[in-house]
């Protein structure tokens, strides 16, 4: 059985593989001057939630040696850090606060299906920074690389649940997948498994949705995740 000191020492392990495969691989990348970032927060043995993120985005802060003491998707704006590129932890907070799951929150383990920073997963015209600015076959082998290690970390975790942020990453990771509520002529939130957990993927909660989310939706889409946390 894996205990918390199992878990960690894991987890400093996967971030000296990172390293390793990063240096590499990063040669071939137009983003490879850029650093990666694996967990938001201290990892935790059975958590409330695990909360997967599409990639780090994109910044100066090198995330790469370690975990940092706090979940900084439970703090805003963190410690340290330009508070313009964390509206997803403001938007988190936001939702748990209204439904009362505020320590599901401050207990959840961030991580991210793509651990290598990148200026956007499609091309970016203005720098060339953008996750597809790199070459296909180098990023392919790259993205099946973290798939593989979300994998075997989520099964170490092992969450109750896991939260996807954006509908099409979580189609990437789930087993299943349903639409559980529709808003205008788009699905705002899927149920179903990833990794054999109860998940769910609501659509991004930034603000990056077209068009906007109106507050109707953000209402059903904090509803549906209160249903989705009380295990209904």
């Amino acid at each position: 059985m894996t205990s918390q000191a199992d878990l960690e020492e894991y987890c400093r392990d996967l971030y000296v593989r990172a390293d390793q495969k990063w240096d590499q691989i990063r040669h071939e990348f137009v983003t490879g001057h850029l650093a990666f970032g694996i967990l938001y927060g201290p990892p935790r043995l059975n958590p409330p939630l695990l909360i997967v993120r599409t990639n780090p985005g994109y910044d100066e802060d090198d995330d790469s040696q370690t975990w940092p003491s706090e979940n900084l998707f439970s703090i805003y704006p963190p410690p340290q850090r330009d508070k313009r590129r964390w509206r997803l932890a403001q938007e988190l907070i936001k939702y748990f606060e209204h439904i009362g799951q505020e320590t599901v929150l401050k207990e959840s383990v961030p991580t991210n299906l793509l651990f290598f920073k990148s200026r956007g997963m499609e091309k970016n015209i203005k720098d060339r920074l953008g996750w597809k600015n790199n070459p296909l076959a180098a990023r392919q082998s790259l993205e099946k690389w973290c798939y593989d290690e979300v994998r075997k970390l989520t099964v170490k975790i092992n969450p109750s649940r896991i939260l996807v942020v954006g509908i099409t990453p979580y189609k990437r990771l789930a087993e299943d997948t349903r639409p559980e509520s529709r808003g205008a002529k788009r699905a705002l939130y899927r149920r179903g498994t990833v990794f054999n957990k109860p998940a769910t993927g609501p659509i991004h909660l930034t603000g990056r949705a077209r068009p906007p989310l109106t507050p109707e939706e953000r209402l059903q889409i904090e509803q549906g995740l209160a249903r989705f946390l009380a295990g209904e």
